[in-house]
């Protein structure tokens, strides 16, 4: 059934005003971030002021207004996070993953060991069969030399994210008394901690962050040290000083013993990992919130892999590679995963004709490690993918006829799980086609609101949108919505997130209003009102106010298409988690 309007009457919309000013102050969705009131669980703003339609993907019903035409099958994640079926002409709901609570951690140092990467300054570095903290040997001595320098081991080939938090931390034991731990990152906004290894007393002597230190029995210390990185070129340094300072000075042979370095992301220092690949091993990984239900509008696309799973079919060429079929559980929750190892100079690949493109597929491995893929003239080309020990869906975008998995590049995964290959035109990866035995088209998305159910909601004289989206990218005049008589002549439009324009308005095929704003990133959600009447237009990107208008005409419309432009072409390619609509300007609320 359409959704009904259930308005507040003139009598009581000063009463409604006035509690709202109470607890709110003034309402104005244009000013104020609406998504603080609509997401709450019992929305006062929804309750008092009662917009007329509320597109609302956590509450199915309120997507019954819509009219959905998709011929065929089409697939979206749901809230089990499997990829699944949607039937066809229905609207596809996608659970989308909540927002990262906590970032996936790392060890980033290669050689935990010492034994490569680390360079020995101002004395020497040998194994000692003394304990460690987890009652392992052996554990390494730094013996200072006589020399007038610093005495220390450093590591310059970590790579970091500028920006990023990280916490630097190793265990040390006195040996010789009088001596000072120091762990020093020029990396980290030139932070140095010291250890009194005589008393344990740690202190900060440089750039800005936090130092800790914790007692770990049998004269044990873990000293850790924690600071925003400056650069992508990580340098940390553990060394041996006199004094609490950092300089140069002459040694007389006195020595500490170190284990467990630790270069991690974030501001606690994890349980020590050892590690010896070279590359940085996985710890933890993320955390995120609750899915997200968010209506999918896309435009057709096409798989053009004739073989999307099937990676043992002869379409594949395949190069000292082992494949074991139907491994594991796949994305889609069926035992349909393939297995695939590699022996030396290796590589798997599909050759078609396409210029340009972007490939996809889901890998899953052991966390840390690196996949070389993507598509190009050859195997060379492709794109480094660090694991997270869960199924991921990594993609590639560029020219050529060949995608491709190798052993070229940074890759270090020799042994992992593939599924789901894509081959599509365009610059982003869409949803997941699958495809057995010929390429495979799914139809796009058309989702309009027309009829008894459009003017049941709509004001010809005047209203207030608001919308929440996430935009892949800003192609042609791909929008969020569009209310018209099914062409741009008589049209009110938003476009992508991605582009500036937060209202369009033309009536008789003149624009009569165009209100912009800041460009938003691809793939941020972004939160946007506009409302329009007669010599009066005004916009928000984000809670910020954009240009207004105060001059214009509204348009003769019949129909709303969501995520589509004014004649149902130019589809949003992206999500939708809110589109609410009010009869009223914003001066009215």
């Amino acid at each position: 059934m359409p959704y009904r309007p259930h308005l507040v009457s003139s009598t009581t919309r000063p009463i409604v005003r006035s509690l709202v000013q109470k607890v709110f102050g003034d309402f104005d969705p244009l000013r104020l971030d609406p998504y603080l009131f609509f997401d709450a669980a019992t929305s006062m703003v929804g309750t008092l002021e009662n917009p007329t339609l509320d597109l609302d993907p956590s509450k199915p019903d309120t997507l019954d207004v819509i009219t959905a035409t998709r011929a065929g099958t089409a697939t979206f994640t749901n809230a089990n996070g499997l990829i699944a079926s949607a039937s066809p002409n229905t609207v596809r709901v996608d659970q989308t993953q909540g927002a990262e609570l906590t970032p996936t951690v790392y060890q980033n140092i290669g050689y935990t060991d010492f034994s490569s990467g680390w360079t020995a300054e101002g004395g020497t570095l040998t194994d000692s069969q003394t304990q460690a903290p987890d009652g392992t040997t052996p554990v390494y001595e730094l013996t200072e030399n006589t020399g007038t320098s610093r005495h220390r081991l450093f590591d310059s080939g970590i790579p970091l994210v500028a920006g990023q938090d990280y916490t630097v931390s190793a265990y040390v034991k006195k040996v010789s008394s009088g001596r000072f731990f120091l762990i020093n990152s020029s990396a980290l906004n030139g932070i140095k901690g010291f250890l009194n290894l005589d008393t344990g007393v740690a202190t900060l002597t440089s750039g800005t962050g936090t130092i800790a230190v914790t007692n770990e029995g049998d004269d044990w210390y873990r000293l850790s040290v924690t600071a925003q990185a400056t650069t992508t070129n990580g340098f940390v340094y553990m060394q041996l000083q006199n004094a609490e300072t950092d300089v140069n000075y002459t040694g007389t042979g006195a020595s500490m013993l170190i284990w467990g370095p630790q270069f991690e992301e974030g501001t606690t220092a994890s349980d020590f990992v050892a590690n010896t690949s070279g590359n940085p091993k996985f710890i933890t990984g993320a955390t995120f919130g609750p899915r997200v239900p968010m209506i999918l509008v896309e435009p057709s696309a096409t798989n053009l892999l004739p073989y999307s799973e099937d990676f043992s079919n002869s379409a594949w060429t395949k190069n000292n590679v082992t494949l074991t079929a139907d491994y594991g559980i796949a994305p889609d929750g069926t035992n349909t995963s393939t297995r695939i190892q590699y022996s030396g100079s290796s590589y798997i690949l599909d050759s078609f004709a396409v210029s340009d493109y972007t490939v996809s597929a889901f890998v899953k491995g052991v966390a840390g490690q690196v996949v070389r893929f993507g598509i190009g003239a050859n195997v060379a080309g492709g794109a480094d993918f660090t694991l997270s020990g869960e199924w991921q869906r990594i993609e590639h975008t560029g020219s050529g006829g060949t995608i491709f998995f190798s052993t070229f590049g940074g890759n270090t995964a020799t042994d992992f799980e593939i599924w789901g290959a894509q081959v599509e035109t365009g610059s982003v990866a869409t949803s997941y086609i699958p495809t057995s035995g010929s390429t495979v088209t799914r139809a796009a998305d058309d989702l309009v609101i027309s009829g008894s159910a459009f003017s049941s909601f709509y004001n010809a004289s005047e209203g207030t949108v608001y919308t929440e989206a996430v935009g892949r990218g800003y192609f042609d005049f791909n929008s969020v919505f569009a209310i018209s008589d099914n062409t741009f002549n008589e049209s009110i439009y938003q476009r992508t997130p991605s582009n500036n324009q937060v209202l369009v308005v033309i009536d008789g095929g003149n624009v009569q209003a165009s209100l912009g704003s800041s460009t938003t990133p691809t793939g941020t959600l972004v939160r946007r009102a506009a409302s329009f009447k007669l010599n009066n237009f005004k916009g928000s990107h984000d809670g910020v106010d954009t240009n207004s208008d105060t001059s214009g005409t509204i348009p003769t419309v019949d129909r709303l298409y969501v995520g589509a432009s004014a004649s149902a072409q130019n589809k949003l390619n992206g999500h939708i988690k809110r589109l609410i609509y009010w009869p009223y300007h914003s001066d009215s609320l």
